[in-house]
């Protein structure tokens, strides 16, 4: 769940592995497998950690004992069987982390599908370790910036000591040239490199997360200039296109905070807006993302168009 938005974790993971091929990987630093035998509950079978779907359980492979025994998740039922160091620095997220998994757990009680449930860990992974690492993150108040951030604190300086991080890092250092080819940064982090490596793109990234978090952004200056920096950055260029509609996924709203500017008090705001989602769709693979917004913000952005096309 967490290796999307993680560099290099996906190619140390094996979704499934039996006992006729488990040597493919066990030459690999750090793998992570899935198997459906028994018989890998053993030792010998090279894990360092397992976790145990029928049961609940994560199993640590070496204690004192010398047997692989259950790590106690203390009196919470969400915590049963995971690792809880009683540290200061391991459990501070411990509460934003039980917070998120009941969430999980209700939209699976209420039968939302996988891609949801996929979607959710990839949005946590990206705010509380990705944003913060690299200072994308927008709150709602200085409150709640200190909060997650404190929170994570650890494991962000844990991160950003492993070969993901330095990966993410070479690409998103690579500007004017500098560094390495374009071409040769996609080896890192793939197609989302672009708006990351300059600074005109990682202040669009900033002000769609703000659109995400804030319920209101009261300056019109900073508005106005938001829309502008959103068209001047994707150019009607499809590529850029799909870029900037991946920073926008359905389990956050997707168009929905980009189309309130339809309802901007400024004209020149709802017009930006407007031009925006065409450009989005005149992308075939984009458009159902612009045909599938809610009728509120269909309705608003044809009354815009209309406007438009009377001038």
């Amino acid at each position: 769940m967490l290796c999307p938005p993680l560099d290099s974790h996906i190619k140390r993971a094996y979704p499934f592995v039996n006992i006729s091929n488990y040597m493919n990987f066990t030459d690999v630093e750090g793998y992570i497998v899935g198997v459906a035998n028994g018989v890998f509950r053993n030792n010998n079978w090279k894990w360092d950690l397992l976790c145990d779907i029928n049961t609940g359980q994560v199993i640590r492979a070496e204690v004192p004992s010398g047997q692989a025994t259950p790590i106690s998740g203390g009196n919470n039922p969400m915590l049963e069987g995971v690792d809880v160091d009683t540290s200061d620095k391991n459990t501070a997220h411990a509460a934003l982390d039980n917070e998120f998994i009941v969430e999980v757990l209700a939209g699976i009680d209420a039968h939302f599908g996988q891609d949801w449930v996929r979607m959710k860990f990839n949005d946590y992974t990206e705010k509380n370790i990705i944003d913060i690492a690299f200072e994308l993150g927008e709150y709602l108040d200085d409150e709640t910036k200190n909060k997650v951030e404190l929170a994570n604190k650890y494991r962000v300086a844990k991160w950003k000591r492993t070969s993901s991080y330095q990966n993410s890092y070479v690409c998103r250092s690579v500007s004017a040239g500098n560094l390495l080819s374009i071409d040769d940064a996609n080896e890192f982090t793939g197609d989302r490199h672009n708006f990351e490596t300059c600074e005109s793109g990682r202040s669009l990234i900033r002000n769609i997360r703000m659109l995400q978090h804030k319920n209101r952004i009261e300056s019109k200056d900073i508005r106005c200039k938001m829309y502008e920096d959103f068209l001047a950055n994707v150019q009607m260029d499809p590529v850029k296109l799909r870029e900037f509609v991946s920073y926008l996924p359905e389990s956050q709203g997707g168009l929905h905070p980009i189309a309130t500017g339809l309802l901007d008090e400024e004209p020149s705001i709802r017009e930006n807006t407007a031009r925006l989602l065409s450009s989005i769709e005149s992308v075939p693979e984009l458009k159902s993302a612009v045909e599938t917004m809610n009728f509120f913000f269909s309705t608003a952005y044809m009354r815009v168009k209309r406007g438009m096309e009377s001038q």
